[in-house]
């Protein structure tokens, strides 16, 4: 994994945001990404403590190893840093230093590597 790569030289951390196919926004019938569990089947919470519910879930069914905040139903972080489908992002000393957009999530994660101090 990414973060065994970089975990002596810094830390990682998740966050769940909005529901991008939420059942009564723009959902879709794919179960791709997930695994055995058929389509994701939730609506878009309209409560902080059903988003951290579904980040739970998340979590638990991914069997994610890096911790991970949960942006509130205000969007605070979606307002202010995009991510968007996809986004991964190194902060060094409360500085934003490098973003992963979109267009370059081909990139592999180990090419990173030189980016992390």
């Amino acid at each position: 994994m990414v973060q065994e790569g970089l975990k002596d030289r810094a830390a990682m951390l998740a966050v769940y945001i909005t529901e991008a196919h939420a059942m009564d926004e723009w959902p879709i019938s794919s179960a791709r990404c997930n695994g055995d569990r058929g389509p994701v089947n939730v609506l878009q919470p309209s409560a902080d403590e059903e988003r951290c519910s579904l980040a739970r879930t998340f979590c638990k069914n991914f069997e994610l190893r890096v911790p991970m905040v949960v942006d509130p139903v205000s969007n605070p972080f979606d307002v202010d840093f995009a991510p968007w489908p996809i986004r991964f992002y190194i902060i060094h000393q409360g500085k934003l230093f490098h973003k992963v957009r979109p267009g370059l999530l081909m990139q592999r994660f180990e090419d990173m590597r030189h980016l992390a101090y």
